[in-house]
């Protein structure tokens, strides 16, 4: 049972000698002051239980008393009674005043009782408005059901839209007419954009179905210029409405509204506790085959609430959300650290990360969408795992989490430690068998420079050519010869920093015969040609000695 707040104003509330006109509410009994009324909970039933004496109801004590705050107590009462339908308000006067009768009357005032009528009777009428007070919060929690249930319903529906229109966005323009029929909607082939939004508090977004069906309402209603609206839940992202605006719809009047919904949604802080928000746009698309990527426009752009905090992101004010995560972090390092977890090697996991967070990270902090695209990159990585090793290692849900870490350098802590948690569970399932890949590379570290192949490599190990291939890609996720060009690349790389040795000498000693196909693998891992790279090394140091 709902407990019933009860405020009172020079009125003792044992004065009431039979409780039972109470009815079964549990009650918590304040003092009224007016003001501190904004410290009310409106949510929960109340019932206020004023007294005014002689001396109160007319002339300048009066009037003091109900302009407290610069506001009448009448106001106050008329407003809460519009807030709040399970309210109500009972006057105890000592004498009638016609001005008194005519105030309550006109801010919605349930009962004036005068001192005196018997008790019986003024116990009565408490009971009254008590019942009355009962049968108001079962109407509205029957009201709050049956929408939370016809919401419900409707948002499997959408949210079953909403992963089709993501899932085959190609098939949907010629089929908007039965798309509309099937679903109720009303979609048209002209504007559609993606709206992301998403609170850095995962469990709030992860378990608190009515924090998320408060937010769809919200866009419902505030987005007014939209056309349509489908609302799901799309993971890693969050909460995600595909918007359909008409033709005429002005371009501030979306902002405005986009504005007014990050306000509103920032003051549920109020019920569910504090968090923060973004709410990303990606840019407008003309058919619904591009909605998905107005979609990753979104997301990418989301990530510069690292440096727009509070703000409503736009992907068209940031065009270079779309670049490639190379333009920070390299596929070989990516690979690398993913070779690491694999095998269980915890030491070198905690290198990767020291190593990145002073090189690589302040590329990072340049361009904030790295943060996403390099933990989706690894997610997928670590699935390649699950299937190969055949471990169950997490839920998606773990890797979900991070996407609503905001600070960036607070989400590669995450990551680090939960490929920590991954790598030390593989390196708990390792047999005898599984440390093949370990026994191997340890052979291509010390032989790099000889002319090793899958032969020699898979008869160190004992094992056949064709069996030695296929476990060493289960448990790495790479082919042999790739690690081995990585393990030579990065040896000469060392020689081009640290030796003057000739380019053929370093082809040499890194195991290559062939100068023409040398460059062309340290190109690709690179980018430059090794005569490039000496330079750019030779620069970085003559830079750091000034």
């Amino acid at each position: 049972m709902e407990t019933l707040q009860i405020y009172t104003r020079k009125f003792d509330i044992s004065e009431i000698t039979d409780s039972a006109c109470f009815g079964p509410f549990e009650r918590t009994v304040k003092e009224f002051h007016l003001n501190h009324a904004c410290d009310m909970d409106l949510n929960r039933p109340l019932l206020f239980l004023i007294r005014f004496t002689n001396a109160e109801g007319h002339g300048e004590a009066y009037q003091e008393w109900v302009n407290e705050n610069h506001e009448t107590l009448w106001n106050f009462f008329d407003r809460l009674k519009t807030r709040n339908k399970c309210a109500a308000v009972i006057l105890f006067i000592q004498e009638k005043s016609f001005e008194l009768l005519y105030r309550a009357v006109k801010a919605h005032v349930d009962e004036v009782i005068l001192e005196t009528e018997d008790s019986g009777e003024i116990t009565e009428r408490i009971a009254r408005c008590t019942r009355r007070l009962l049968a108001l919060c079962k109407q509205r929690e029957d009201r709050r059901r049956l929408e939370e249930y016809e919401f419900n319903k409707r948002q499997k529906i959408m949210e079953r839209l909403l992963q089709y229109l993501l899932d085959k966005p190609e098939d949907v323009d010629y089929l908007l007419p039965e798309i509309n029929r099937r679903y109720g909607t009303k979609l048209n082939a002209l504007h559609y954009q993606a709206i992301a939004i998403t609170v850095d508090q995962f469990e709030l977004y992860n378990k608190d179905s009515r924090f998320l069906r408060e937010i769809s309402l919200l866009i419902i209603h505030q987005l007014e210029s939209a056309g349509e609206i489908i609302i799901g839940e799309v993971d890693p992202f969050g909460l995600v409405a595909i918007v359909n605006y008409p033709e005429d719809c002005v371009e501030s009047r979306k902002r405005e509204e986009l504005e007014e919904l990050r306000r509103q949604i920032t003051q549920m802080q109020d019920t569910y506790g504090k968090f923060e928000v973004t709410i990303a746009v990606g840019p407008m698309v003309e058919q619904m085959k591009d909605i998905r990527a107005s979609l990753d426009g979104a997301m990418y752009v989301s990530e510069y609430r690292m440096a727009e905090p509070g703000q409503v992101l736009y992907a068209s004010e940031h065009p270079g959300v779309t670049e490639r995560l190379d333009r920070c972090l390299s596929n070989r390092s990516i690979r690398e650290l993913c070779r690491y977890v694999a095998l269980g090697d915890m030491e070198h996991i905690e290198a990767w990360f020291e190593h990145f967070y002073q090189e690589t990270e302040p590329k990072f902090q340049e361009y904030p969408p790295a943060y996403a695209r390099f933990c989706w990159q690894m997610q997928k990585q670590v699935k390649k795992m699950e299937k190969a090793s055949r471990i169950r290692i997490f839920p998606d849900m773990r890797f979900f989490a991070l996407q609503h870490v905001f600070d960036g350098h607070e989400r590669m802590k995450e990551l680090q430690l939960l490929l920590l948690e991954i790598s030390h569970m593989m390196q708990n399932e390792l047999s005898d068998e599984h440390e093949l890949a370990s026994h191997a590379i340890a052979y291509m570290k010390v032989h790099y420079a000889e002319p090793v192949n899958l032969e020699t490599i898979a008869e160190h190990c004992g094992f056949s050519t064709s069996y030695f291939s296929r476990k060493f890609k289960e448990q790495t996720g790479e082919n042999y010869i790739d690690v081995l060009t990585e393990i030579r690349m990065k040896k000469a790389q060392q020689l081009l920093r640290e030796t003057d040795l000739g380019i053929e000498q370093i082809i040499e000693q890194t195991g290559y015969y062939d100068d023409k196909h040398f460059r062309k693998l340290f190109a690709r891992q690179t980018g430059m040609t090794p005569s490039e790279y000496r330079r750019l090394e030779k620069e970085k140091r003559s830079s750091v000695a000034k």
